[in-house]
Parts: C-alpha cells; sequence; structure tokens
C-alpha cells in the first residue's frame, strides 16, 4: 500500500468496516496509536498485516498483546524511526535499500 495512514483513516475504517476480516497495511506511516484504534475497532480481524511501517516498533510489547486475538499478524520490519532519515554516524554509505540518491 503505502503512504499515510492517519487518525481520520483509522475511524473511517472502524466506522464503515467494522467486520473486516483481513487487511494490508504494509510500508505505511502507521503511527502506534492508529495501528490500536484499527485492531480495538474491529475486532472480526483475522489477518493483519503491517510489514515494513514506519512510527511503531515490530517488537512493541503493547501492540502484540493487544494484536493476539488476531490469527495472522504481521509486523516484520516495522520501526519507529525511518532508517533512511538518519545520518550515516560513521560517514560511510552502507546502506543496503533499494533507494537511489539522485543528485
Amino acid at each position: 500500500m503505502g503512504g499515510a495512514i492517519r487518525e481520520e483513516d483509522a475511524t473511517a475504517i472502524v466506522a464503515t468496516l467494522p467486520r473486516l476480516k483481513l487487511l494490508c497495511l504494509d510500508g505505511c506511516y502507521l503511527p502506534k496509536h492508529v495501528l490500536l484504534t484499527i485492531i480495538h475497532g474491529c475486532p472480526e480481524l483475522e489477518a493483519l498485516s503491517a510489514k515494513r511501517c514506519v512510527a511503531f516498533d515490530e517488537g512493541d510489547d503493547e501492540v502484540a498483546r493487544e494484536a493476539a486475538m488476531i490469527g495472522r499478524f504481521e509486523v516484520g520490519g516495522s520501526r519507529l524511526v525511518n532508517k533512511l532519515d538518519l545520518y550515516d554516524v560513521d560517514d560511510v554509505d552502507d546502506d543496503t535499500s533499494p533507494y537511489v540518491d539522485v543528485i
């Protein structure tokens, strides 16, 4: 998917699709509180994928606990900050991401 999932987006999902079963939000800017809004507001979710997202960490205990009722919950590669937004501390360009710098 990509892009940003905002609070108003989560509120719209919950209000209009509370019986949602499957949802893929891979690669999005997805703050933790927004993810939790979706988890709490869609209690029939069977599968939720939020892999490689930015703004929550894949190892967040609260997110894992709140999503425990979802049969297939995937958040691998999600992190609080975008690695590409950080400067290399050793000034060596060793980033293995698929992004290309254009000068």
